[in-house]
């Protein structure tokens, strides 16, 4: 599969690693290219860098793995070029990184998910990879048992794309529903900041 990077920080950098591992082609874009560049030599010919269009030009999936207060400008640019194509929501609102934007998510019924799906309003998006944090992902990297399980929840047609590439990271996809349900994967919902194994996040979805 071909997946467009647009952030190549700590979260965007450790999604690559997965992600070329399991043989899939990465277009990484960045603000600064020196660490993107850094990076592409690390991965070697599976991956190449270039600009935020030319990510969403590349990517038959566009991740954002960015501030949520930098995926308006984004849009502006990337709304029309990731049409009808699967966009993976990887952002968090923090009001104190990210302004009235973040405050505005926390308050909407479909929380961060509804400012992404917002701006780009022709795609198909899907919140996931925000839950747990960047350190666990990388510890991750090495086979654990048992498995983390990583939650999703968006756009119908866009979770089972998503969901191969959870399995392809070394991971276990749960839909925990629709774009209503995506505010349980913002911080201070019920699946923030936790590491759970499948069985224990679906009983804490009620599911036993």
């Amino acid at each position: 599969m071909r997946i467009g990077l647009i952030g190549a920080g700590r979260l965007g950098s450790t999604l690559a690693r997965y992600w070329v591992r399991a043989g899939h082609e990465l277009l990484l874009s960045a603000r600064r290219r020196e660490p993107v560049e850094e990076l592409i030599e690390e991965l070697g010919p599976l991956a190449v860098s270039g600009t935020p269009a030319e990510a969403a030009a590349f990517g038959e999936v566009v991740v954002l793995a960015v501030p949520l207060g930098a995926v308006a400008a984004l849009a502006e640019e990337l709304a029309e070029p990731v049409s009808d194509r699967v966009v993976l929501d990887a952002t968090n609102p923090f009001p104190k990184r990210d302004g009235a934007a973040a405050e505005r998510a926390l308050r909407s019924p479909l929380g961060s998910f509804g400012h992404t799906a917002a701006c780009f309003p022709q795609a198909r998006v899907v919140k996931g990879f925000n839950t747990v944090f960047v350190a666990t992902l990388r510890s991750r990297l090495q086979a654990t048992d048992p498995p983390l399980a990583l939650p999703l929840a968006g756009h119908p047609d866009g979770c089972p794309v998503v969901e191969r590439l959870v399995r392809d990271a070394g991971l276990v996809p749960v839909v925990v529903g629709g774009p209503e349900r995506a505010v349980l994967l913002d911080p201070g919902g019920p699946l923030w900041n936790r590491a759970l194994d499948e069985r224990a996040l679906r009983a804490e979805l009620g599911g036993g």
